[in-house]
């Protein structure tokens, strides 16, 4: 484990501005749903939401 990490920040060292950019967060365990929050999410997931182009390149 100490390897991992240790690699980790070598990989992360930038030599040219003599720091260190910090290691990333764990990513979370993701929720399960049930019942009525998981059948409005899959409805969501059914849904085609279109863009317009102007909204496309706006976010």
């Amino acid at each position: 484990m100490h390897f991992l990490i240790y690699s980790i920040v070598l990989v992360a060292y930038k030599p040219k501005e003599r720091s260190c950019i910090g290691m990333a967060r764990p990513i979370k365990e993701t929720p399960i749903l049930f019942g009525e929050d998981a059948r409005r999410f899959e409805e969501r997931m059914k849904e085609k939401r279109s863009e317009t182009p102007e909204q496309r390149e706006k976010g």
